[in-house]
């Protein structure tokens, strides 16, 4: 019995020696040092002791494959895991719960990111939230699920659910790793729905705090801070405002010759700025480049943006025509985002007025405020749910607050008690230290009198001569 606890506390201390510089690793990711991080996985990977550690690495390596944004690579290796979870027998150890859970948000990503396939992903984190509720373990990986979770919802145009699960992930951040990077990557996604809600006002401090606290952000979030608050500012007509953000998110994304995705982002986002600005033939370069890229790549998400950009190029152009014609014949991508859907509604419903086409623009009207009344709806679910959720919060904190003082309490107790009982010990000790030199006195006094009467005695008994 001695021998096999023996071997499971081995195999646990293995485990979280893996854990630890796996983490290391993904944390080389965040910082922009791909390669360093698959010299170290592939090191892992050809002295791993068994196929379930192989198996882990070749996950975080999966990691990478997403960080670079190489999707066939990505579905390459969550397919081969996949593959090797199914071949496994029946088993509820550690790395395989892990491996499991990894995969799963492998797929919801992968689906999200690549697919834009948000409902099918999010079949994903909830199988996956599912599984680590149940254990009630890796706080970590449950708070990425949470994340994941809120960005899916958000980007189906669901911003209750996402205020909701954002806050869920909040509270998990403030009581199991309270680290304020993880805690401001959750406030971005926060401000990000108040931005979607158009809640400017809301969402107004939390842009401020990230902007002061924004070196604390790794690099990739940092990247998104300053997309997402140009984003915010643009959508405020602050245009100006907008421009630097989107400046210093392209010069941050062009140093990471890794992931090009960013890059091109923020430079659609700079030709949609600069046309605002009135500055056309600056826009059009930037949408060119954007577009050139999104093309090859067939990103139909990034090239929705750039379509209705070169609309509103042609509507700055005076050639009203020419942008109702770009976006009649543009489509529309399956699972677009609901904001950018009315971003561009409201353009083409402001072209068929200038036109003087009131039938074609009632009817974009019509279908820009049926999405803008779900949202509104949205806006008051989201109200009701977040109260909700904070005053479960406030609530959790009070009996936090009310648990710490009655510790203090018991702690104050504990110490009063024993320092009376030392008081007490003291004022014994003294008092037989007193009493046994009273009777040490009395004793030499008594023995000083015996002594005078012996003397006084013997004097008596001695004859005069």
């Amino acid at each position: 019995m001695g021998l096999c606890l023996l071997t499971a506390s081995c195999m646990q201390d293995s485990f979280k020696a893996m854990e630890d510089r796996r983490g290391r690793v993904e944390d080389s990711l965040l910082l922009g040092a791909e390669g360093f991080a698959l010299q170290e996985i592939q090191k892992e990977l050809l002295s791993a002791k068994d196929s379930d550690d192989y198996y882990l690495w070749f996950s975080t390596k999966n990691k990478v494959f997403f960080r670079t944004m190489s999707a066939d690579s990505m579905m390459w290796g969550l397919n081969r895991i996949q593959d090797y979870l199914t071949s496994q027998a029946p088993r509820t150890n550690r790395k395989l719960q892990t491996l499991h859970l990894e995969w799963l948000n492998g797929m919801g990503v992968y689906d999200m990111f690549f697919n834009s396939r948000m409902e099918r992903a999010m079949r994903y984190f909830d199988e996956a939230l599912e599984c680590i509720e149940e254990s009630e373990t890796m706080p970590s990986m449950h708070l990425l699920l949470l994340t994941n979770k809120a960005d899916c919802h958000r980007q189906l145009g669901e911003l209750d659910y996402s205020m909701e699960t954002y806050l869920q992930a909040l509270e998990l951040a403030e009581q199991a790793i309270p680290d304020e990077s993880i805690i401001l990557s959750i406030k971005l996604g926060i401000a990000a729905v108040y931005t979607a809600l158009g809640d400017f006002k809301t969402g107004a401090p939390y842009w401020e705090d990230l902007d002061r606290k924004q070196s604390s952000l790794f690099p990739s979030e940092r990247f998104i801070f300053l997309n997402n608050r140009g984003n915010d500012l643009y959508l405020q007509n602050r245009y100006a405002e907008a421009l630097p953000y989107f400046l210093k998110a392209a010069s941050l994304a062009q140093k990471d010759t890794l992931n090009l995705w960013n890059y091109y982002t923020a430079l659609a986002n700079l030709g949609e700025v600069y046309v605002c600005l009135g500055d056309v033939p600056t826009a059009e370069e930037a949408l060119d480049k954007a577009e050139d890229f999104f093309h090859k790549a067939g990103f139909d998400i990034g090239l929705y943006y750039t379509e209705t950009s070169r609309a509103r190029v042609a509507m700055a152009q005076k050639n009203i025509p020419l942008a109702i014609t770009l976006l009649e014949q543009a489509q529309t991508p399956q699972h677009m985002i609901p904001l950018a859907v009315v971003q561009r509604l409201r353009l083409q419903e402001d072209l068929y007025r200038k036109a003087g086409d009131a039938a074609k623009a009632y009817d974009t009207h019509y279908r820009y405020m049926a999405i803008a009344d779900s949202i509104e709806n949205a806006t008051v679910r989201m109200r009701i749910n977040a109260q909700g959720l904070r005053y479960q919060h406030d609530k959790k904190l009070e009996q936090q607050r009310h648990a710490i003082e009655h510790h203090k309490i018991l702690n104050m107790l504990s110490w009063s008690m024993l320092a009376l009982a030392l008081l007490v010990i003291l004022v014994l000790c003294i008092a037989i230290y007193v009493y046994r030199r009273k009777q040490v006195m009395n004793m030499l006094s008594l023995r000083g009198e015996i002594l005078k009467l012996r003397m006084e005695n013997t004097r008596n008994r001695i004859s005069p001569h």
